[in-house]
């Protein structure tokens, strides 16, 4: 074979010799890829990787000065001794001439190679022996045949260059198989021998008495992490202390499908809360203790922790998880896992439009589910607590009644009226305390008012970034809870994540002045109706070419229950649009889709809605378009995604009405409004100060 000789100059001479010729001792490494070369000239050790090797096995010609092997190699640098990654093996008595045979590789022991007779037994090596390459058929003009020639040492060399090769030991490396081995594989082999690697291959080797040295080297990290539990006033209850691990330490050994958390859409628990009050149904709130501790580990998943400080036992061993701890990325979805089914003992179906929300054909009741946060509504309180009691005999579980929060939401009820007020104004005066937003006058719009714009391009505030950031995410949590009212001011703050400029923060503070004063603010769900007909419907609207930089138009929707909002979005479009018609049109379809989405869910819970399901626009041309299938001269340059809405529309699933600029309600998240403009958005959004209670 050659190699690359480095201090070749073919620079200064194109004919000079760029390679130096050897003999492959072994491999090394996990996979087997790096190769071990002894040179000719100087009968020293080189390492190299890249090869190319064309295996040409003739008969030696002693006219010819070519080597056996030719290979190509990059990157080769020369190395004394061996790694310690290669395993070797101890030398016993061998012939000076090695011949081809049918022996597997292992199979040749350092007795084949040197003459040299040590008392010592072979050690086992424990690499995975890939099978014999073929033997040559090749035969030279005299009838030789390749076993006649040593591939590795010759009957030519001299006793000196076979003793250089016995005390190098490199017959011994064996490459290994190319299917992936697991981690700790060779470090179980060398502590543990053969027999406990192979077990570890076939995935039998879990005895943590077995496997505590390599379980030790592998076990992931913990800390504690102490808290205190405060109740809704924000009164003290307790301190707590929990176990966690350190799952950014996880090295990635799982699928992103099992990634998941019961987390539901906010739009889902807008619906949960409409149903609950149109059906004027017991609501009742409880929380699973330690929910993450009961969600059982799948047997055929292996997870090592270390010992906590203060239950170590001395012997160095670790914890195998048969339950799963909280900072583990997979612990939602077992727990999910195994939550769900108990769910179904009782009765509870998940819907197929949202995992997270359950109901009871039996019973009529609902179970809302937020990771270990749940709702469960039914007709009456019996019902309610056979539920609890049910879970209450497999989980812990804490019962809070008609808790006037969830997850950030105050829920006030008005059982008389059918109506339940969803608002945040506990999060919002948290969030100022936070960031001392403290005394702020308040504003009257999220939007400065006049000509006030945001630039086209800018320069990054020094030092502002972080801190813009946190409050954006913060604000935004208000937005897509109950607050559409700043649904665009949102989308535009969003702009600068990267780096705010001077106009991005001043717009920030303003809209800090604007939740100060409207913090009070809740959307109403629910009313006197016919959970069939929930005066179920959607308006979208698009500004044209309003991104000053892009060109792109804004699009707005809202889909509303009974005049609650319960979908709402205001984005850029993903293209930029020749006409407002074309901008307007391109809005249809994300519009079509929530309305749909809502009303599958309605549909899911028992309570199909009437149908065709009604929208608005307030484009005309637009309408018309999408009316008209047959008339493709303004849309054929559209993309078909944008055009869905036309098939559906002629399936007769939609309705398609157009109102009056004035009635649309998605107007306010396509542009700022004047302060009186910006009050009747509030209003037709049907957002409403909470009363006080008497």
């Amino acid at each position: 074979m050659h190699i690359h000789d480095k201090k070749a100059r073919p620079q200064a001479n194109k004919m000079l010799a760029k390679a130096m010729t050897g003999k492959l001792c072994g491999y090394e490494g996990q996979s087997g890829k790096v190769y071990r070369i002894r040179l000719d000239n100087t009968r020293r050790i080189v390492r190299a990787r890249d090869a190319r090797f064309i295996e040409d096995f003739q008969a030696k010609d002693e006219d010819r000065e070519d080597p056996i092997h030719e290979a190509t190699f990059e990157d080769a640098y020369i190395s004394d001794s061996f790694d310690a990654s290669v395993w070797l093996k101890h030398l016993e008595a061998a012939p000076k001439k090695v011949h081809w045979s049918d022996q597997s590789p292992t199979d040749i022991t350092a007795k084949d190679i040197t003459g040299k007779v040590d008392n010592k037994t072979v050690a086992e090596s424990g690499l995975l022996t890939p099978e014999a390459t073929p033997e040559p058929d090749n035969h030279d003009d005299d009838g030789a045949t390749a076993d006649d020639d040593d591939s590795f040492i010759t009957a030519d060399e001299d006793e000196e260059q076979a003793a250089d090769l016995a005390s190098d030991n490199i017959f011994a490396t064996v490459r290994p198989s190319r299917r992936t081995l697991p981690p700790g594989y060779y470090k179980t082999l060398h502590n543990k021998g053969k027999g406990a690697a192979d077990r570890l291959v076939n995935g039998s080797f879990v005895d943590l008495d077995q496997f505590e040295e390599e379980a030790r080297q592998e076990g992931l990290a913990w800390q504690w992490v102490f808290d205190q539990k405060f109740d809704a006033n924000g009164q003290w209850v307790s301190n707590r202390a929990r176990w966690v691990v350190c799952g950014n330490f996880e090295n990635g050994d799982h699928s992103p499908h099992e990634v998941f958390s019961a987390v539901p859409y906010a739009s889902s628990i807008r619906i949960f809360f409409n149903m609950v009050a149109t059906l004027d149904l017991h609501c009742h709130q409880f929380d699973i203790v330690g929910a993450f501790l009961n969600a059982v580990v799948p047997k055929d998943t292996e997870v090592y922790v270390q010992k906590p400080t203060g239950f170590e036992d001395g012997t160095g061993r670790v914890c195998r998880l048969i339950k799963a701890l909280y900072g583990l990325a997979r612990s939602p979805l077992w727990w999910f896992k195994t939550f769900v089914p108990k769910l179904e003992e009782l009765g509870f179906k998940s819907l197929t439009s949202e995992g997270c929300i359950f109901t009871n054909p039996t019973s009529g009741g609902l179970l809302l589910m937020y990771v270990d946060d749940l709702r469960v509504a039914a007709n009456n309180i019996e019902d309610i607590n056979k539920t609890v009691d049910s879970i209450a005999g497999i989980f812990e579980l804490k019962r809070m009644g008609e808790a006037p929060t969830f997850l950030g939401y105050s829920v006030r009820r008005d059982r008389e009226n059918r109506i339940i007020y969803l608002s945040q104004h506990l999060f919002v005066e948290k969030i100022i305390e936070r960031f001392n937003k403290q005394g702020l006058n308040p504003a009257k719009t999220p939007w400065i008012p006049g000509k006030f714009v945001l630039p086209k391009t800018w320069e990054t505030v020094e030092g502002s970034t972080k801190g813009y950031q946190t409050e954006i995410g913060s604000i935004n949590y208000l937005a897509n809870g109950t607050r559409p009212d700043i649904s665009y001011t949102m989308m535009r703050l969003g702009e600068a994540n990267v780096g705010p400029s001077s106009e991005h923060l001043q717009l920030l503070h303003h809209l800090w002045r604007y939740i100060t004063g409207t913090k009070m603010l809740a959307i109403r769900c629910g009313g006197k109706i016919d959970p069939r007909d929930l005066h179920l419907r959607a308006f979208g609207d698009a500004s044209f070419a309003s991104d000053l930089m892009t060109r792109a138009s804004v699009g707005g929707h809202v889909v509303l229950i009974n005049n609650c909002p319960v979908v709402w979005k205001a984005r850029k479009q993903v293209l930029v649009t020749l006409s407002s018609t074309e901008a307007e049109f391109i809005n249809l379809t994300p519009t079509a889709m929530s309305l749909l989405w809502v009303a599958t869910v309605l549909k899911d819970m028992g309570y199909h809605q009437k149908t065709p399901l009604l929208m608005f626009t307030d484009s005309a041309n637009a309408r018309a378009i999408a009316l008209n299938p047959l008339n493709t001269a303004r849309t054929y340059h559209i993309d078909l995604r944008h055009k869905w809405v036309i098939q559906r529309l002629s399936m007769g699933e939609f309705v398609l009405d157009h109102v009056g600029t004035e009635d649309m309600v998605a107007d306010g998240f396509t542009k700022p409004f004047n302060a009186v403009k910006h009050a009747k958005f509030v209003r037709q959004l049907g957002l409403v100060v909470v009363p006080n209670e008497e």
